[in-house]
């Protein structure tokens, strides 16, 4: 639909040939589908370590949650269950599809912590991989955008922390990420396949 709204509304020829890029990990439920339909598709896998990610996302659920419904309502237990069992769906949704070789030639694994510690060498790093030319005007905007967002995460969290979670405030512990993504933390978290 997007496509399709730019061809009517872009009279640029070069604006109709640029990329879309999308960030939404729930794509990956549905990557059979998107190749079928955009067979020349790129896919960056960023993997994060759950221990963090599964309380952030279980951090957004309650809030879009409280929004609606009030505190009174909310079940963090609940909240933090369902997260563990989406999340292990999504990793394992991401691991079937790399079966696929067309969707696994297309793809491009990469670890959150490197794109958090060392963002330009990492987005150098999947413009390699899928054979894009990384120029050095390029690189300058990632520099001054890298520079400008920490300085605005800076002043929202004055100096202290953005965002707090943790995995018990879901009734979850260690143990229990351990024993579902122990396999998946060490395939993609590893020096193995970078």
């Amino acid at each position: 639909m997007l496509q399709y709204q730019s061809y009517l509304n872009l009279e640029d020829d070069e604006a109709l040939r640029k990329q879309w890029v999308f960030k939404c990990p729930l794509h990956a439920l549905w990557l059979e589908p998107l190749f079928e339909n955009f067979s020349d598709a790129r896919i960056i896998v960023c993997h994060r370590n759950m221990k963090n990610a599964i309380p952030s996302l279980a951090s957004l659920l309650t809030t879009c949650q409280s929004m609606f419904e009030g505190n009174k309502f909310i079940r963090l237990d609940l909240i933090g269950n369902n997260v563990l069992n989406f999340m292990s769906f999504c990793a394992a949704k991401i691991e079937g599809s790399q079966s696929n070789e067309s969707i696994s030639s297309a793809t491009c694994h990469v670890r959150y912590d490197d794109l958090e510690k060392d963002p330009i060498n990492t987005i150098k790093t999947i413009y390699k991989r899928f054979g894009l030319r990384f120029t050095a005007e390029y690189e300058q905007n990632l520099v001054e955008h890298i520079k400008y967002d920490l300085s605005e995460r800076d002043k929202r969290s004055n100096g202290g922390v953005l965002h707090n979670y943790s995995l018990e405030t879901f009734s979850l512990s260690e143990e229990d990420i351990d024993t579902m993504f122990g396999a998946y933390h060490k395939k993609y978290l590893s020096d193995e396949i970078y």
